[in-house]
Order: structure tokens, then C-alpha cells, then sequence
């Protein structure tokens, strides 16, 4: 089908398509307004060590390691989550917002990798 028997079609048709195109439309739109939003964050956070010389290089890679995990637990905790919720003025309890975030470290690595999600906005 070339482009001038589409138009040939599409001027045939113009009624279906245009009833076909608001069914569509409207269909779309009931889903979006219905639906209740759904909000996310993500980060990661690398933790570096700025080393002079080679000597310190494992044993501040091998701190920093260790130290990766510990942050990413403060990063769940319910302290942490209170002082936000003081700070931002929202309206939900430190456990509640706890249990929303999620903090892991990256194996083998100082990475920390962290998301937040939620129904409503906190």
C-alpha cells in the first residue's frame, strides 16, 4: 500500500478512525486519573578515601569498605527518618518512612545503592 491509497482509506474510514482514536483516547485517560501515583528515588553513593601514598591504599579501601556498610544502615533507620521528617515538615511517623527506604552495599565494593518508594508523598 502506498501513501496514496492510505489516503484514498484514511478518507473512506475517516469516521472509524477518528471513533477509534477518542475510545483510545478516553480509555487512556481513565487509567491515568485513576490510578493512585506512585513516587520513587533512587541513588548511589560512592565513598572514596584520598590516599598519598600505597602503604595506606588497602587498609583505607578496606575502612571505607567496612564503613559503606555501616552507612547504608543509618540510611534505613528510624533516627535518620526523624531527623528528615523534622526537617521537611512532613506528616508521617520515622518507622513509616523507614520502611520505605531501602539501602544496600554493592558487593566487593563501597557503593551504596538506595531507593525510596511510596503511594503518597511523605
Amino acid at each position: 500500500m502506498d501513501f496514496k491509497q492510505f489516503l484514498v482509506v484514511l478518507r473512506r474510514r475517516w469516521l472509524s478512525v477518528l471513533l477509534i482514536m477518542a475510545l483510545a483516547l478516553g480509555v487512556a485517560s481513565a487509567l491515568t486519573f485513576t490510578r493512585t501515583p506512585m513516587y520513587e528515588s533512587k541513588a548511589q553513593v560512592l565513598l572514596t578515601v584520598d590516599v598519598r601514598n600505597t602503604t595506606d591504599s588497602y587498609a583505607a579501601n578496606l575502612a571505607i569498605t567496612q564503613r559503606a556498610a555501616t552507612y547504608a544502615q543509618i540510611a534505613k533507620s528510624t533516627e535518620l527518618a526523624g531527623i528528615i521528617i523534622d526537617a521537611g515538615g512532613f506528616e508521617m511517623s520515622p518507622e513509616k518512612l523507614a520502611s520505605r527506604i531501602a539501602a544496600e552495599v554493592v558487593e566487593g565494593t563501597s557503593l551504596i545503592e538506595s531507593e525510596g518508594a511510596g503511594r503518597e508523598r511523605p
